[in-house]
């Protein structure tokens, strides 16, 4: 009998990484015209100014696009304790198995308890009521909406499917994606390091002192006090590009939407901030 096809779900992580970008490109938008010099095309910074006053509306959004910046750590954050504890699960599957109990019954009693990977083995028994249980896992990883689990489920369904000693082989298959991601996050902090500082300095340290170093100077050259357009738009270019560059270090395109927000407004705000 041939497992049913689904199609593939949502995430909940996916939902908050869209909602990111709903929420961030206004204010990209907002401060990325206002530092190249067309601020006529902005309808937001007015439309704020006009309720709050112009301080508390560029502070303001300032302060969201921080807040943008925090939901995506609390995101990765989430998605290394969704792995962690799917890494545990087929552990503990591997080991019931080698105690001797069936696989439905292994699965169902490793995934008792919580949800996140919990739950999608949860639905994969439940699943198994109409599918041979290597279907109901490549469907219910089909529903995840999470390529990384889809994958793990679909190596399962083959561990499953293949005979022999599945238990030792899904054990195996468990300490294999631990060790790999371990790996990998020590490859990322080492990486992680010198980009945070340099994404650091280019948004939080050099915009406003290169504005309080004009400032200093104006009253004795007789020029304006405010940082010129070429010094704006050259900032703006550097603050996407080291935040573009984290994307193309590692991968993670989706996080854009809650990081160049922040770009975008701490170098506008650092700029005009005297």
């Amino acid at each position: 009998m041939k497992a049913k096809t689904a199609d593939s779900g949502i995430s909940t992580e996916a939902f908050f990484r869209a909602a990111q970008w709903m929420i961030g490109l206004p204010i990209i938008w907002s401060f990325s015209v206002r530092l190249i010099g067309l601020g006529a095309l902005d309808p937001i910074d007015p439309l704020l100014t006009g309720l709050v006053g112009a301080t508390i509306a560029k502070y303001g959004m300032l302060g969201m696009a921080f807040a943008l910046e925090v939901t995506d750590r609390m995101l990765l954050q989430h998605e290394e304790e969704y792995q962690n504890r799917l890494h545990e699960i087929i552990k503990d599957v591997g080991d019931r198995l080698r105690a001797g109990k069936a696989v439905e019954t292994s699965v169902a009693e490793a995934a008792a308890r919580g949800g996140g990977p919990s739950k999608v083995f949860r639905e994969a028994i439940r699943l198994s009521d109409e599918l041979p249980f290597e279907g109901a896992l490549r469907v219910a990883g089909d529903r995840s909406g999470k390529p990384y689990l889809r994958e793990v489920m679909y190596l399962m369904a083959e561990a499953v499917s293949s005979g022999g000693d599945t238990g030792s082989a899904l054990r195996r298959l468990g300490m294999e994606l631990e060790r790999n991601r371990q790996y990998q996050i020590s490859v990322a902090a080492k990486l992680s390091s010198p980009i945070a500082l340099m994404r650091s300095v280019g948004l939080v340290l050099v915009p406003p002192l290169y504005a309080a170093l004009r400032w200093s100077f104006a009253g004795f050259v007789g020029i304006p006090a405010g940082p010129e357009a070429g010094a704006q738009v050259f900032f703006l270019y550097g603050a996407f590009a080291i935040t573009v560059f984290d994307g193309l270090i590692f991968g993670q395109w989706d996080r854009l939407g809650a990081r160049l927000p922040l770009a975008a407004a701490a170098v506008y705000c650092g700029l005009n901030w005297i």
